[in-house]
C-alpha cells in the first residue's frame, strides 16, 4: 500500500504525537514499513526500532506467527466491545490465565478466580485500584 503524497502534511496538521514538543522540534520520522527490529523510512532508509512499543519489543514487527494468528482471527471476529457480550477467544484466554495462576504455588494470585481485560497500562492501574 502506497501512502498518499500529502500524508506527512496531514500528520503535521492533524496529529498530536505523545512525548513530543510540537512546533519546536523536528518533524516525526516518516515510517512506511517495518520488519523484525527495523523500521523503513520513506526513501528506503532502514533504522533500528530502538523505541519499539510493548506490542513489538518481544517479537519484532510483522512476526510471521503473530501475523498469521491475526489473519485467522480477523477472518472470524475482528473486535467486539466486551461490555455485555462474550466470545470464545476471551473465554478461553480467561480460563487459561486463571488456571495458570492457580498452578503457581508461590504466587499471591493463587486465589485468582476471574480476570478483567484491559487495553492499556493506564486503565489496568485504574482497574486494579
Amino acid at each position: 500500500m502506497t501512502p498518499p503524497p500529502d500524508w506527512k502534511s496531514a500528520d503535521l496538521d492533524s496529529c498530536w504525537h505523545p512525548y513530543t514538543q510540537h512546533g519546536l522540534g523536528e518533524t516525526p520520522l516518516p515510517v512506511v514499513g517495518a520488519a523484525g527490529a527495523w523500521l523503513e523510512l520513506e526513501g528506503g532508509r532502514r533504522i533500528l526500532d530502538a523505541i519499539s512499543s510493548w506490542w513489538t519489543i518481544l517479537h519484532g514487527h510483522r512476526h510471521p506467527r503473530l501475523v498469521e494468528a491475526l489473519k485467522v482471527q480477523a477472518e472470524k471476529l475482528d473486535h467486539v466491545l466486551f461490555a455485555g457480550v462474550t466470545h470464545p477467544p476471551a473465554a478461553e484466554l480467561a480460563e487459561g490465565l486463571v488456571s495458570l495462576a492457580a498452578s503457581m504455588p508461590t504466587s499471591p494470585s493463587r486465589e485468582l478466580s476471574r480476570v478483567f481485560f484491559s487495553d492499556s497500562g493506564s486503565t489496568a492501574v485504574e482497574i486494579a485500584l
